[in-house]
């Protein structure tokens, strides 16, 4: 079993600890420290996205968890923070993305149009991979 996008790689711990070999995938900047074992891979790079593919349409392959990054397509980012006296609060993420425009809100900023790019291209890998998956016959969530 393979866990992309793991984090903490908790999916991967409790795999291993009910006798499955699982391994967790993620990219060398993830903020978690993976508790369970982790191959570094950016699979917003074209070649990190060979190399998965591979690894997770091979024969031994019986399951794939996607759990991919949420943080520029969060709906909480629609509700402002305020501190407890009523004035806005420093760290207020704001939207960036709309319904209107659900891969990005034109205008954004380079860091947050940069983000929102590299989670854009994360979800459009995701839906090709569980397209990959399903043909071959492995299961996946």
């Amino acid at each position: 079993a393979y866990e992309a996008f793991c984090g903490a790689a908790g999916l991967t711990g409790s795999l291993t600890k009910a006798g499955f070999k699982a391994i967790g995938i993620d990219y060398k900047g993830n903020k978690d420290k993976p508790k369970a074992r982790c191959i570094w891979l950016d699979l917003a790079k074209k070649a990190d996205q060979k190399e998965f593919l591979a690894m997770v349409k091979s024969k031994d392959v019986a399951y794939v968890h996607f759990a991919p990054p949420c943080g520029t397509s969060s709906r909480a980012r629609d509700r402002r923070c305020f501190n407890k006296d009523g004035s806005p609060a420093t760290l207020d993420p704001k939207p960036l993305r709309s319904l209107e425009h659900p891969d990005g809100l034109p205008g954004l900023q380079s860091a947050d149009e940069a983000r929102v790019s590299a989670a854009n291209e994360l979800y459009r890998f995701t839906a090709e991979a569980v397209t990959e998956l399903s043909k071959a016959g492995v299961a996946w969530s």
